[in-house]
């Protein structure tokens, strides 16, 4: 049972006999009848209430501020707000209860509703991290044979600097073609953003010069890809 039919289960138990509407996964409800039940939905599953919500409790926040890229705090906000605002088109009002840390940066930018301020402090963390959108960022994948012929082919503009190989980032798919099991390797390209053109266009030069050669083994190149390694 996942965590939010868990949830679900035993809310069922406290509130009873409160209906309970769960909402996730491929089992999603577009909309609430009337009347007083509880509603345990997933980020971006929650169904819509004619009347509004009198309160929206947000759990697991730690689900979503510990994810391993680049959009975590992002995506938290916007979800949490989108949330928010479900309890705010409630005719008399509704409340707002989050289970998290008040000084963790994104829920203290909930907890006063600045949406700008998350922004301008989401850039601010980005460029002096040097990450996109402040920098441009291109990650090549492939294995450690594809990835050395690919990087002898590749012919960088100066500035433009080379992090790694790491190990490809858990949950990301590898090259289309490589056999299960393989290992795969991550190069990160990294400049800034008035180099973008020409560093795309090298790498695209590169990848044209193993077509020729037709090198067996498969390197993908992502542009400011979200998870990083």
């Amino acid at each position: 049972m996942v965590g939010s039919d868990r949830t679900a289960e035993e809310f069922g138990r406290i509130f009873s006999p409160f209906p309970v509407v769960a909402s996730s996964g491929e089992r999603i409800a577009d909309e609430v009848a009337p009347g007083p039940r509880i509603v345990v939905a997933t980020p971006g599953a929650e169904p819509r209430a004619p009347e509004g919500y009198g309160t929206v409790l947000l759990l697991d926040t730690w689900a979503m501020l510990g994810r391993q890229d680049l959009r975590a705090d992002e995506d938290a906000f916007a979800a949490w707000a989108r949330a928010a605002n479900l309890a705010r088109s409630a005719a008399d009002g509704g409340h707002v209860v989050i289970d998290a840390d008040a000084a963790h940066p994104t829920v203290a930018d909930l907890l006063v509703w600045d949406a700008v301020g998350a922004a301008d402090r989401e850039l601010r963390d980005r460029s002096e991290a040097q990450l996109p959108p402040a920098f441009h960022v291109a990650a090549v994948d492939g294995t450690e044979s594809g990835l050395r012929t690919f990087m002898e082919s590749l012919e960088l503009p100066g500035g433009a600097e080379i992090l790694g190989p790491v190990d490809l980032p858990r949950g990301a798919r590898p090259p289309a073609g490589v056999e299960p099991g393989t290992p795969i390797q991550r190069l990160l390209v990294r400049c800034e953003r008035r180099q973008a053109r020409a560093v795309g266009s090298a790498l695209k030069a590169a990848q044209a010069v193993r077509a020729t050669r037709k090198d067996p083994e498969p390197v993908r190149v992502i542009v400011d890809p979200i998870r990083f390694g």
